[in-house]
């Protein structure tokens, strides 16, 4: 099924499914933010103005057509909530799951990247720049869990852009809220090797 993928895609095929497998809420802005190039500086670097609906909205349909066209359409799927809520991206049914879980699988579409692909630290990312919308709309910042949690499980090679990702959200938390996930064993080797 996945010598379906055409040879062009299927590196982006290979990160979308990292993508999936790594995330704790698959948003569909999530893997649009982290398809950007330069990550880091484009998530450190973003406005206010690039949560606006009409913006998500495009960006959504433009993230939404990549993954139909890169990853056999059927594969992967974009749900989008009645609520207005963010879409999200899941498998298709479970036995999708299974298949493209199943360790000959993941192994071939390891074989498809190129390069070093951290999932984990493309997702901090994400949130990262999530957190400018969050503080605009004075929703606090829900996503410092999955954040923190993201940057603990990334690659070592991604520790630099990790730690300057959660720079952005520290600076950003209330003291109080910072000093508390501080204290979490989890963060502890980030902040050591940064200091």
């Amino acid at each position: 099924m996945l010598d379906t993928i055409d040879p062009f895609y299927k590196e982006h095929a290979a990160q979308y499914f990292q993508l999936l497998r790594a995330s704790l809420e698959p948003l569909l802005i999530h893997f649009s933010i982290a398809g950007e190039t330069a990550l880091t500086d484009f998530a450190l670097g973003i406005s206010p103005r690039f949560w606006q609906a009409e913006n998500i909205s495009f960006r959504e349909r433009d993230m939404q057509s990549c993954i139909n066209s890169r990853c056999i359409k059927r594969l992967l799927e974009v749900r989008r909530r009645p609520d207005g809520r963010m879409a999200t991206v899941q498998y298709l049914h479970k036995t999708v799951m299974e298949f493209l879980e199943h360790v000959v699988v993941r192994r071939k579409l390891e074989s498809y990247l190129k390069t070093l692909y951290d999932p984990k630290v493309r997702l901090l990312a994400a949130i990262a720049a999530k957190s400018v919308g969050d503080s605009l709309h004075n929703k606090g910042f829900p996503h410092m869990r999955s954040g923190l949690l993201y940057a603990s499980r990334c690659h070592p090679g991604s520790v630099d852009n990790a730690t300057r990702l959660l720079d952005r959200l520290d600076s950003g938390w209330p003291k109080k809220t910072r000093a508390m996930f501080q204290a979490f064993d989890f963060i502890q080797p980030i902040y050591k090797t940064s200091k």
